[in-house]
């Protein structure tokens, strides 16, 4: 029997012969392709095509990938990111490219680009959430830098907080006792070191030259050769606390100077710098023959660093780890 001709071997397109997938979450069906998963994530087939994540190999409608424990508000909006329609895609004026998504909606990308691995896509999230137009709250900064692992969010959040004029309780609540806690010992410990006309507490770090506006510390402080008291053997540092007992009054008293005699450790009647002779590294001026003379206290905006590294630190490293 004749046969014609064979058929020419039909090639498939190399840039766009997708593979669809149905995907199942919550209570709704997702038929998508697999490509931009899978190039977005060296292990989205390992977290969740391999998994035992139950239902089928999400070849047909009635055999989905399930995906359990997210939401389908989350993975519409991914998907939204992933496979942008032209309708989207492009701004009213066709001048630039745009992604109009809420704010909850590049939550839901974050969340889940980071579960699955999507480093540019979660890059991608943050940077739109950066946006000060979705205008992330202090509370959502904190609850995100916790969920995402994003330590640069978590101290943002916490220094708006202790900056706030008011604090609603009923709002904090969402943030444990325990945060909320830290995060009023840093505020009170802050206003009480706030410059004042009598300053009678404040941190090491905070003295300053009373010649010059210099903003290094007066006392030197080398991280090799950690600074003691004499008398109570205290190490010092530029966080550690001190007390003036200076109690000149009326037209000699200086606003926002102590005398360097009268300085104390808490607890103590004992001047941690007697004998010492100091030299501040701008103007140079020396308290070689000055105990008698005034120091200048300013507490300054590294302040709230040192606190957040005091309370937060061992948070933040594990963020910065993974």
């Amino acid at each position: 029997m004749a046969t014609g001709p064979p058929h020419p071997a039909i090639a498939k397109n190399t840039s766009f012969f997708w593979r669809n997938m149905h995907f199942k979450v919550e209570d709704e069906v997702f038929c998508v392709p697999l490509k931009e998963f899978v190039a977005a994530s060296d292990s989205f087939e390992e977290l969740v095509l391999k998994s035992e994540l139950g239902g089928g190999d999400g070849s047909a409608e009635d055999c989905p990938v399930k995906i359990p424990g997210q939401s389908k508000v989350d993975f519409t909006a991914l998907l939204k990111v992933l496979y942008p329609t032209a309708s989207t895609l492009l701004s009213k004026n066709n001048a630039e490219i745009k992604l109009d998504l809420t704010k909850e909606e590049w939550i839901g990308v974050l969340k889940l680009s980071g579960l699955w691995g999507m480093t540019k896509i979660r890059d991608f999230a943050l940077k739109n959430l950066s946006n000060v137009t979705l205008a992330l709250s202090a509370i959502e900064r904190i609850q995100l830098a916790r969920s995402c692992c994003i330590s640069n969010w978590l101290e943002d959040g916490i220094k708006a907080l202790v900056q706030a004029e008011r604090l609603d309780m009923d709002e904090l609540k969402v943030l444990g006792w325990e945060t909320v806690a830290l995060l009023f010992c840093i505020r009170d410990t802050i206003a009480r070191f706030s410059p004042s006309p009598t300053p009678t507490r404040f941190t090491l770090g905070s003295i300053k030259c009373v010649l010059c506006t210099g903003q290094a510390c007066l006392i030197p402080l080398d991280p090799g050769e950690p600074t003691e008291c004499p008398h109570c053997d205290r190490t010092l540092g530029r966080s550690s606390i001190l007390c003036s007992a200076d109690s000149t009054q009326g037209p000699n008293r200086k606003a926002g100077k102590v005398l360097l005699n009268s300085i104390r450790c808490p607890g103590t009647d004992h001047n941690p710098f007697s004998g010492e002779t100091f030299t501040c590294r701008e103007c140079k001026w020396d308290t070689r023959e000055a105990l008698q003379e005034f120091v200048r206290i300013e507490v300054s905006a590294p302040e709230f660093n040192i606190l957040f590294d005091k309370y937060f630190g061992e948070e933040v490293e594990r963020y910065e780890a993974l």
